[in-house]
């Protein structure tokens, strides 16, 4: 194939493999390659600053396939945990990406695109070139801002690369176009824009429908627990007048028939309604769902770990500036924007969906007391007993703080099949100490043992 990544990256990410997926993997043609089977180099910092180019290229001439840099990562536990964490990646790992294949290219268009907070993205649509395997006709060109500073629009030379060989990227400005584009208006509705630092944003959230498409995907994406919801099903709920969240749980499988769907997906839509209505998931999920700018899923979370949900949509700035984690800034606009917004969660919420609150804490504590308080618990392995997030909610609500990865600080390891890495660092953590320092535990001991904790 062409570039066989795409392929692979298709077949995971699809909700049902399709046919040519079905091919490849009757005929033995993909290959899990674990990560820990990669090969390694550790050493020390000084080290790694004087010939990383020279460790770089002898770990990349070792796998049998293509790869776009290495991981670098401090093993020192003290130095990890110092470092932290953000609800997205750990501080202490990084990539090092090489540059790749570089082409250059003409634009012929550039497509703009309005997002569900109003953000207007231009997409430069260029003259198709080939690079590390794959054809490449559209790369983003950021921001309104940009096209203005760097002199893009119809008739710009450029020079793309793939960003870790994957993400078209554009690396530099060959020829300025003759006339830079502008953004004076939405492409979805046409509203004129207004300018926010970088951005040119659509102001007319209400009656824009490409804010209304990626409101309502983000809202059935974020929550996790309800499918079919795709771009092409939203495009036509929109189309039909169905423009906020609130109405499209209002919709019967008749309704759904009636806008052309089938009598199966019809009634498998107001199925998954229903589903995500009576699934339990997390409170901070439906809060994030809501799509509030500055406030995703780790924030929402941080936020819910010190208010209720109830308490929430009247929180002033300085009330959530208080919270670890949210600036002055930041703390303004998440507060407009739930006054904004409360109609609509109140609206929402009282559909019954079924919400689990957030363990409550201080403001920058870890955890509330209970049971397994100063516990720190890591899960890792396929859990048959309960979700990833149902087993590591259970664990904060009696008091014990969840780590994504085993330090010196954890004291407990629950494994389910197919442990691997986690498990064995725990095993010598305690091989080093000379002691049971993580308590390493079977899914099944656990639940044992959290009955007893919880009595």
């Amino acid at each position: 194939m062409a570039h066989p990544r795409n392929f692979i990256a298709g077949f995971v990410a699809a909700d049902v493999a399709k046919e040519h997926h079905v091919r490849g993997a009757e005929a033995g043609a993909m290959m899990f390659f674990p990560y820990d089977q990669l090969p390694s180099w550790q050493g020390s910092a000084d080290d790694l600053l004087e010939n990383w180019e020279q460790h770089m290229a002898s770990l990349r001439r070792a796998v049998p396939y293509r790869t776009d840099g290495v991981v670098l990562e401090v093993t020192e536990p003290v130095v990890r945990e110092a470092m932290g964490a953000t609800s997205s990646f750990h501080r202490w790992q990084i990539a090092l990406k090489t540059k790749g294949e570089t082409a250059t290219t003409r634009v012929h268009n550039i497509r703009l695109q309005t997002g569900r907070t109003g953000r207007i993205t231009p997409v430069m649509e260029i003259e198709p070139v080939t690079l590390s395997g794959a054809v490449i006709s559209n790369v983003t060109a950021h921001t309104a801002a940009n096209l203005a500073q760097q002199g893009l629009g119809e008739g710009a030379e450029v020079e793309i690369t793939r960003a870790g060989d994957v993400i078209p990227k554009l690396e530099r400005v060959v020829t300025a176009a003759a006339k830079p584009m502008a953004v004076p208006h939405c492409p979805s509705c046409g509203h004129a824009v207004e300018v926010e630092g970088e951005y040119a944003v659509c102001p007319n959230a209400a009656s824009c429908p490409a804010q209304a498409e990626s409101r309502i995907r983000h809202f059935f994406q974020t929550m996790g627990n309800a499918d079919l919801f795709g771009p092409r099903t939203v495009a036509v709920l929109v189309e039909q007048g169905y423009t906020d969240v609130r109405s499209v749980f209002d919709l019967t499988a008749a309704d759904f028939e009636a806008m052309g769907f089938g009598p199966g997906q019809s009634a498998n839509l107001e199925r998954e309604l229903t589903r995500c209505r009576r699934e339990a998931v997390p409170d901070w999920r439906f809060l994030a769902a809501i799509g509030l700018r500055h406030l995703g899923r780790g924030d929402a979370r941080k936020l819910l770990s010190v208010f209720s949900l109830d308490e929430v949509t009247d929180l002033t700035a300085e009330a959530i500036a208080g919270v670890e984690g949210f600036g002055a800034i930041t703390s303004r606009s998440i507060a407009d924007q739930l006054q904004e917004q409360k109609a609509l969660i109140e609206d929402l919420r009282a559909l019954g969906f079924n919400l689990r609150p957030t363990p409550k804490a201080e403001a920058g504590a870890d955890a509330p007391e209970g049971p397994l308080s100063g516990e720190a618990v890591v899960f890792t392995g396929t859990l048959t007993i309960g979700t990833r997030g149902e087993l590591e909610d259970q664990a904060r609500n009696l008091g014990a703080t969840v780590q994504s990865s085993v330090n010196s600080k954890t004291t407990i390891l629950v494994f389910g099949e197919k442990a691997g890495s986690k498990r064995k660092k725990a095993e010598g953590i305690n091989e080093k100490a000379g002691k049971e320092q993580v308590r390493i535990l079977e899914e099944s001991d656990w639940a044992g043992w959290l009955q007893q904790a919880e009595a």
